[in-house]
């Protein structure tokens, strides 16, 4: 194919201009080859242009993909059309782990996607449950990334399908953001302060909610947190209390004295009950 036409191909696949790379193809089809095809289609998904990706897929069936990296275009995008084309391929592909950012549900809840689709991806046997890795637990995500009542929607729907608030980090990602309507909504729905840090097997990974409020720096959300029974007396990581970790963030210059205020109180009313 010659170097122009090429080029115009490309460029056309990195901008997402979809009509223009579909008069090209019309033009010059006997001309692409499924090598050109496949170097369009990498094109598109390194520049996540969804549109072009479905076209391609559409255009040229049969050629073989890097299944992972255009599922996490189609989930981080929330496009129910790519994915379909790829669960025509792999019918696991809602379940499966992506070569870099986590599972399909996972990227789609990190991109806040619409809860329609990921209803979608649940209904294609998508574990809200699997390994987070990195990104977190989708229901982690969702209570801490979307808009408070798309936040319940979404935690409902993961619910339903099975979703487990304990040691799901819920609560302390929700938290750390002072994502007071969605931590009450947590809290409201069972989740529970000291067994909210998640948990990998049988390895605790991350820390009690309580240290992440205190991190955020957000009063509200430590005073829900308490309310709902949090014990004070909780440990970091690195076997820092809740204290010591308030009066190194104050060293650090971080004013945490309403919270520090709090705590002190809300532990003496405990120890006179």
């Amino acid at each position: 194919m010659p170097a122009t036409i090429q080029d115009q191909l490309n460029a056309a696949a990195a901008s997402g201009d979809v009509e223009q790379l579909q008069a090209l193809c019309q033009s010059h089809r006997q001309e692409i080859s499924t090598r050109d095809a496949q170097e369009l289609l990498a094109t598109a998904t390194e520049a996540f242009q969804a549109s072009t990706i479905d076209y391609l897929l559409t255009e040229f069936p049969e050629m073989e993909i890097k299944i992972d990296a255009v599922a996490e275009v189609a989930a981080g995008e929330g496009s129910i059309p790519i994915f379909s084309k790829l669960v025509a391929r792999d019918p696991t592909i809602a379940s499966r782990r992506l070569d870099r950012t986590g599972t399909p549900l996972s990227v789609a809840c990190t991109g806040r996607q619409p809860v329609a689709f990921l209803r979608y991806l649940l209904e294609l046997g998508a574990d809200p449950n699997q390994n987070p890795d990195l990104t977190g637990y989708p229901i982690a995500l969702v209570a801490g990334l979307y808009p408070d009542d798309e936040a319940a929607a979404a935690i409902d729907l993961l619910l339903e399908h099975g979703a487990r608030l304990e040691h799901s980090g819920a609560l302390g990602h929700t938290a750390v953001l002072g994502r007071e309507a969605s931590l009450r909504f947590l809290l409201e729905k069972g989740a529970k302060p000291d067994t909210d840090a998640i948990k990998i097997g049988s390895k605790i990974g991350g820390s009690h909610p309580l240290h992440d409020v205190l991190w955020g720096g957000h009063i509200g959300a430590a005073k829900l947190l308490l309310d709902h029974s949090s014990s004070i007396n909780v440990h970091d990581q690195n076997g820092k209390s809740i204290m010591e970790k308030a009066a190194h963030l104050e060293a650090k210059g971080k004013d945490r004295s309403e919270i520090i205020t709090l705590l002190s109180e809300v532990e003496k009313e405990r120890s006179n009950q």
